[in-house]
């Protein structure tokens, strides 16, 4: 596992008066989960990060070095404040979001390596466009694509780099209650746009989760039944 640098200890009296004063123009946040609590807000700071700071021509967050990482932290931390005592996580989960984010940002470049993106250098962009057209990489894209779909969906989802963690916020909040299992299962593994399932297995995977608690529920409603009954029920039915 890549290591990043360590938060420091918590600041003296004295120098959290000064962390105070540098904080003043930053906005709070909080770590949840893997993300954050604003998380639109930070999810689009940390894509503009990258989109206005990519130095180095690697296709994901793990193949950058060290040093483009830290540099990114730093200008995040230039525009976000967090409790001194959140400092590990923070940096933790911006690299959990800044990685999902970066998958994105690059599968939306490579649907089109006609053109440009407009953030990406010229020397990036060539060494980028060279490796998605090598065919090292077009045959590992290839058995990946094969994979995924002999799974036939069953570990797509409709959450996109939204982690789950929110979407369960968002239904709680919509609902007033916390959502079931197969409520939230429903909602992460339909389309959006026609409402179809990502794929076979995943319909399938949800009626044999229904149908199973639908058994459970039918035989602990039996057993209740018979506990409570039992004198009166034949030896032979027992």
């Amino acid at each position: 596992m890549e290591e990043y640098p360590m938060a420091n200890k918590a600041p003296s009296s004295s120098s959290s008066q000064v962390s105070e004063g540098n904080n003043m123009n930053k906005i709070m946040i909080l770590p949840e989960g893997d993300g954050f609590d604003q998380h639109n807000l930070v999810i689009g700071t940390i894509a503009s990060i990258i989109r206005t700071n990519l130095e180095e021509a690697k296709p994901s967050w793990k193949k950058l070095s060290i040093g483009q990482r830290d540099s990114w932290f730093n200008i995040f931390e230039s525009k976000f404040t967090w409790p001194p005592q959140y400092k590990d996580m923070v940096r933790h989960n911006f690299e959990e979001r800044g990685s999902a984010k970066m998958t994105q940002l690059m599968q939306d470049v490579r649907k089109n390596l006609n053109e440009k993106p407009t953030w990406m250098e010229d020397d990036v962009w060539a060494q980028m466009k060279a490796h998605w057209e090598s065919s090292s990489f077009k045959n590992k894209s290839e058995i990946n694509k094969r994979n995924r779909k002999s799974m036939d969906g069953a570990s797509l989802h409709t959450g996109g780099s939204i982690p789950h963690r929110l979407h369960w916020k968002r239904m709680k909040e919509e609902k007033g209650t916390d959502p079931s299992l197969a409520e939230f299962y429903f909602r992460t593994h339909r389309r959006k746009k026609d409402q179809s399932w990502v794929g076979p297995r995943a319909e399938s995977s949800y009626v044999s989760f229904i149908l199973m608690n639908a058994f459970e529920t039918y035989f602990m409603f039996i057993l209740i039944i018979i506990s409570t009954n039992c004198k009166y029920w034949p030896m032979s039915m027992l």
